[in-house]
């Protein structure tokens, strides 16, 4: 079988690590994969040497696409590129990852050369934080698909109107987390992710310094990633006078054991799609809290044993979160025993098996 994947580039991303994942494991399966992208470079992540991987100098973005007209002559080069390769190719499925290629898939199965292809889309980011107009245009679009791909419940419901989809969740993509250890002291709070708005760190920041005002414990908060929030919330920390108990670590390659053995971890989030970071987490027996964002993934993955889930941008909430798991041992060591069964359920064997067995049922058809 002749498996093609579509993806604007291969950078450090979720869908580009999912992405990676599904081409690696069909390729040592005896499929035949391509792997294509709009934007010339090698791949973050490893490839198989047996995966055809092809990239081009198409600067087609999202943004490029639909807000900056200058810029329509590059998403229909992209059409003409993807239609040859296609037309050379002929795959018997292709599978579109992130919302730009869902586009110049459409346009290539709509009027190109070549449209016998089963194609499979996947949602993975919450529909919500896009404006009306371009989340009009996708609806349309999800619609002509051979099978819609949701990463959970809310999503899943969201799309009632397009007829063939199914939920398929992430997987935990580290196979090597490390074991897990006792709580570490003194007492850490740790979050991840890249230094911008949507994380909203600057709430969590917030959120902690109203925290050491009522506690008597000694802790500290570590925040992981880099972004160009950098100044601005350092500069938060600093007018906070918490230089030493709020520490901005950058990026690092050894995060698993950073941040193992942990109190708690904080995921602050305007929005999310589905975060890896998070289950991540939970895996390693950390006490989470989470925003509630959107796309409904906190309320699959965490429940009353297991953390605790507070309004996107409620600082109130999340400090009185924090202050509840700091202040009572007995509740984090119960969320650090249950958090673990994430390993099982969402283990990548088990969830690429589940993609393998749409595209043979869309091949079939």
């Amino acid at each position: 079988m002749n498996i093609m994947f579509i993806i604007p580039r291969m950078g450090g991303g979720g869908a580009e690590r999912v992405t990676a994942h599904i081409a690696n494991y069909l390729s040592e399966n005896d499929y035949d994969v391509t792997l294509t992208t709009f934007i010339s470079g090698e791949s973050f992540y490893s490839l198989n040497k047996e995966i055809n991987y092809i990239g081009a100098s198409c600067n087609v973005s999202k943004k490029s696409v639909l807000r900056k007209f200058s810029m329509i002559k590059e998403l229909f080069k992209a059409v003409k590129y993807i239609s040859k390769i296609i037309d050379d190719i002929k795959p018997d499925v292709v599978i579109s990852m992130l919302t730009t290629a869902d586009i110049i898939t459409y346009m290539v199965k709509k009027y190109g050369k070549y449209h016998n292809f089963k194609w499979i889309s996947s949602e993975r980011a919450a529909p919500s934080e896009r404006n009306i107009i371009y989340q009009r245009i996708l609806n349309k679009i999800y619609q002509s698909t051979d099978m819609f791909v949701c990463q959970g419940n809310v999503m899943f419901d969201y799309y009632s109107f397009v007829q063939n989809r199914c939920i398929i969740a992430n997987p935990l993509f580290s196979l090597k987390l490390p074991e897990i250890i006792e709580e570490r002291k003194p007492m850490e709070i740790v979050a991840s992710g890249r230094l911008d708005p949507q994380k909203n760190f600057s709430l969590l920041i917030e959120a902690f310094s109203m925290v050491l005002k009522e506690i008597n414990i000694s802790v500290t908060l570590k925040i992981y990633g880099e972004g160009p929030q950098r100044n601005t919330l350092q500069s938060q920390i600093n007018e906070l006078q918490l230089g030493d108990k709020i520490i901005l670590e950058g990026s690092v390659s050894d995060l698993h054991d950073r941040i193992n053995g942990a109190a708690l971890f904080v995921l602050s989030s305007n929005y999310e799609g589905f975060p890896n970071v998070l289950l991540e987490a939970m895996a390693m027996g950390l006490p989470v809290i989470s925003t509630d964002f959107q796309s409904g993934i906190a309320r699959e993955l965490i429940g009353s044993e297991n953390g605790i889930i507070v309004p996107v941008g409620d600082v109130r909430a999340l400090k009185s979160a924090i202050v509840k798991i700091l202040n009572n041992k007995i509740y984090r060591l119960k969320m650090r025993k249950n958090n673990p069964y994430v390993r099982e359920q969402y283990n990548i064997d088990t969830i690429i098996k589940k993609w393998l067995k749409i595209i043979e049922m869309r091949c079939k058809k």
